[in-house]
């Protein structure tokens, strides 16, 4: 299995010379050589610069090392910037990037590409871009590296104490990302004691004040935070946690620190026992952190193997799990469904792979084999299902659902429990809040809660921690796609959503009827995130939009001898938020959203959703059944999809 890594570097020996670009002052005179990191623990490969030093962050023919030797900086969705004064005296303070832009400043990985660049554009096709690097240019990239990291150390002289909770966090937020970036400076450069003392700072942070296994969850807290309250020295069983324990593992192995290996060894141990489940589902809940992870994982374990010979067994069997899950996540655009802190341009590409197949529509890799994936294990709490891979049609023209249940929300994910996305031709139909960055703001409070997902509400007090929604039942079939899954989330209120999704070659159309049970009367809201294609309007009842070829439409269905909901559309609204979505971070854009809505104590809401040929007549509706409960006839335009509701309000057909 081909994994993502970085490629080991291979670079010629140095010349005696170092030559300096106008306005650059080499930090020193000395040479920079690379070096192996080694000690009696064994080695250590620099572990790579989270995709900051490749030159596609800004295009295809960028010359990324000529943009940093600039003092330009680029984080992923935001606009490159200068961020010094072309000499390396670098201005750390940005709050115009955000958190997220402001901690990959300061983990200084950007400058990555100084390190491991023997060209100016991986295209040797493309002139000038191709050329490779002198001795003496590369001489002059070490030493604006090494130059901009002094610059950060003496600029940030306490960076410790920063509060970890406010907008200027990035130097602790950051911490574990850095040490791992010193580490390939040591790799690139050679051992330094300016270096060696900023590693050891840095991993003296992350032990906190002792090596001893009861203290992997202690606390720290200064006067001058506002207001003053512990938080943890280690960030624990996630990614995070993670980062900082390979940083600690990797300056064990370049120091030789025997006491450093132990605690980064345990702590590595202690996630391995909970990341993944037996489906290879991770603990993160949302599909961008599972990619992530699986290549974090991968570096880890090759790490462990080379230094110490440790291993996680575990971990390394369930990766394989991993890939399938990744793989189902893609919706038929080649992308990561938008679920958790999930945005619409993440790939979960792993070369060789199903994933792959996925994340490149079809064009490389094997093609997966099951066509519906149920995640039902410890970590789960996902159904991913489609009409196919783009074996039968175009992949891009495939329908895909996705559905939400499981543990209360954690880590990265969100409140989406009951909630549905939908694909069907070549369009998004139903998407949900996505992924606009991790600045605290109301915006952001919207994107993490219910109403920013295509589920029902109630007017009584919500609690994410209260409980799990169950998977009740997972029926898929040839002649459609039926699910249950309940929960209590909101107090006094049971949530009962069933789900039908019925997909090519059949027309497709999604059912879904939730069933609401309270002692009290409550509003109930059903939320439909009508795609960003799609400016809706109502008539009739009815919510409808066209994009280009394709028409997508709600229709709430009226139970016989139940009066009827009421129907509405927002779009844009801020006060409070509701029509929005995040399709890349940092980036806000309308959306039009139905909202279905009843007053009552208990009842059923039946609905519709239907992709359509522009122009088709569509429509939906429900007689009393000889059976008992429903009989539902949607016609779409391509033919009709009936189906049976009973009156416990289960779907199928």
């Amino acid at each position: 299995m081909k994994l993502l890594r970085r490629a080991a570097l291979v670079l010629p020996v140095l010349a005696a010379t170092v030559l300096a670009a106008p306005g650059v002052t080499p930090a020193s005179a000395a040479q920079y050589a690379p070096m192996e990191m080694r000690s009696r623990l064994g080695s250590f490969e620099c572990t790579g610069y989270a995709g900051l030093d490749n030159h596609n962050i800004l295009g295809k023919d960028a010359d990324i090392v000529a943009f940093v030797m600039g003092d330009h900086f680029k984080a992923p969705g935001l606009p490159a910037r200068k961020v010094g004064n072309g000499s390396g005296n670098i201005t750390w303070r940005q709050p115009s990037l955000g958190v997220s832009g402001q901690t990959w400043l300061d983990s200084l990985k950007w400058l990555g590409a100084l390190l491991d660049n023997t060209t100016d554009n991986d295209s040797a096709e493309v002139w000038p871009h191709g050329r490779t690097y002198s001795d003496a240019e590369m001489q002059q990239h070490y030493a604006r590296a090494v130059t901009v990291t002094k610059d950060w150390i003496k600029d940030n002289p306490r960076w410790e104490q920063t509060d970890p909770r406010g907008s200027g966090q990035a130097p602790v937020a950051s911490a574990g990302h850095r040490l791992q970036f010193l580490l390939c400076l040591r790799e690139a450069t050679g051992d330094q004691a300016w270096l060696d003392q900023a590693i050891a700072r840095h991993v003296k942070f992350f032990i906190g004040k002792s090596t001893s296994s009861s203290a992997d969850g202690q606390t720290y807290s200064l006067p001058s935070w506002k207001p003053p309250a512990p938080w943890p020295v280690w960030k624990g069983t996630n990614n995070i946690g993670l980062d900082q324990s390979l940083g600690v593992l990797g300056a064990a192995c370049a120091l030789g620190r025997q006491d450093w290996y132990d605690v980064a060894i345990r702590r590595i141990g202690k996630h391995a026992n909970v990341v993944y489940d037996s489906q290879g589902v991770d603990n993160e809940e949302a599909p961008a952190y599972s990619s992530y992870n699986f290549s974090l994982w991968s570096k880890t374990l090759e790490r462990l193997q080379e230094c110490g010979g440790s291993k996680e067994n575990k971990v390394a069997e369930r990766l394989s799990k991993a890939i399938e899950f990744i793989t189902d996540a893609h919706n038929p655009s080649g992308m990561l469904e938008e679920l958790g802190d999930t945005h619409g341009g993440d790939q979960g590409i792993i070369y060789g792979t199903t994933a792959e197949y996925a994340a490149t529509q079809g064009t490389v890799g094997p093609v997966p084999a099951q066509r519906v994936g149920v995640f039902d294990g410890a970590n789960g709490g996902y159904v991913f299902g489609r009409s196919g891979w783009g074996t039968d049609r175009p992949f891009a023209k495939e329908s895909f659902y996705s559905l939400r249940f499981g543990n209360p929300r954690l880590l990265h994910g969100h409140d989406d429990h009951t909630s549905v996305t939908y694909w069907a031709r070549g369009k998004q139909i139903l998407t949900e809040g996505g992924h606009g960055g991790y600045t605290k703001s109301a915006y952001r409070d919207y994107l993490l809660s219910p109403a920013a997902h295509n589920v029902v509400t109630a007017t009584a007090p919500f609690d994410w921690q209260h409980g799990a929604t169950k998977l009740v039942s997972a029926a898929p079939t040839a002649a459609g796609d039926a699910y249950v899954v309940k929960d209590t989330q909101y107090a006094g209120v049971t949530r009962q959503r069933s789900v039908l999704a019925v997909v090519a070659p059949q027309p497709d159309v999604m059912l879904v009827a939730d069933t609401l049970t309270s002692k009290a009367r409550h509003r109930y809201d059903q939320l439909w995130h009508l795609g960003t294609d799609f400016v809706a309007g109502v008539t009739g009842g009815t919510v409808s939009a066209t994009s280009g070829d394709t028409t997508a439409t709600v229709v709430p269905v009226v139970l016989p001898g139940k009066a009827a909901p009421s129907v509405e559309v927002e779009r844009g609204q801020t006060s409070p938020y509701q029509g929005w979505t995040s399709p890349a971070l940092y980036q806000r854009v309308p959306v039009s959203t139905a909202v279905v809505s009843t007053t009552a104590s208990s009842t059923i809401l039946l609905t519709a959703v239907i992709p359509s040929a522009a122009g088709s007549a569509v429509s939906a509706s429900a007689v009393a059944s000889p059976a008992g409960g429903w009989d539902v006839t949607v016609a779409t335009g391509a033919g009709n999809v009936t189906a049976h509701l009973s009156a416990s309000g289960i779907l199928s057909r």
